[in-house]
């Protein structure tokens, strides 16, 4: 299941592709942080959103692609369409 969100964030989020297409989706990763839900760009250090439920996510267009157990911690990993430019 990594392998293959890992090839999921790979072609979905690769700068610079052969084929120069554009980034069509975005990728961001939440996890509990006592009582809210920080989340993060795909640099893993920029915090994009902080929620007391993942669920209000899903009004901003988010949708859950895959859940990770570690032990203890537990990511959410969420993606959306990014709006094309007008």
């Amino acid at each position: 299941m990594i392998a293959r969100l890992a090839l999921l964030a790979i072609a979905v989020l690769a700068p610079g592709s052969a084929s120069a297409s554009r980034q069509t989706h975005e990728l961001i990763s939440c996890g509990a942080d006592g009582v809210d839900y920080v989340c993060y760009g795909v640099d893993g250090n920029t915090p994009v959103a902080n929620v007391r439920r993942i669920q209000v996510l899903y009004t901003d267009g988010w949708r859950l692609i895959d859940v990770v157990v570690k032990g203890n911690v537990v990511t959410y990993w969420l993606e959306r369409p990014i709006a094309p430019e007008q």
